[in-house]
């Protein structure tokens, strides 16, 4: 799935994140954002830290950019 979108939206890599509990809309948008190539924003949820800690691992792993946690 990742090759196939890498080609269709010509980026060079796709991350794909587990889908947080009780999601009712399937958008990224809630949990985090790009602000530019470089950083990334997200929701630090205090409520699920195990979730918390599965996204920061692969954005960890998979980018370069500084992650900053907003409440």
């Amino acid at each position: 799935i990742r090759d196939y979108l890498s080609k269709k939206l010509n980026v060079s890599k796709v991350l794909i994140l587990p889908e947080e509990k009780n999601d009712t809309t399937g958008h990224i948008d809630g949990m985090l954002s790009w602000i530019n190539d470089e950083t990334i924003v997200i929701n630090n949820y205090f409520h699920d830290n195990v979730f918390k800690e599965k996204i920061l691992k692969i954005l960890k792993n998979e980018t370069n950019c500084e992650i900053i946690e907003l409440p």
